[in-house]
């Protein structure tokens, strides 16, 4: 997660994900959040256990 792909891939990715999802209606968007959110939790503990 350290290097820039895998910086896009574990946070770029999501929030990419998280703004095209707010004109989306409420159902959608809400699932779209939530796994983006936890995509973002796993990259975050993945970069946690290779440092």
């Amino acid at each position: 997660m350290s290097t820039l792909p895998g910086g896009l891939i574990g946070w770029g990715l999501p929030i990419a994900a998280m703004l095209l999802a707010i004109g989306v209606p409420h159902p959608v968007k809400t699932w779209v959040w939530v796994i983006a959110l936890i995509w973002m939790g796993a990259a975050c503990l993945l970069d946690v256990t290779e440092n």
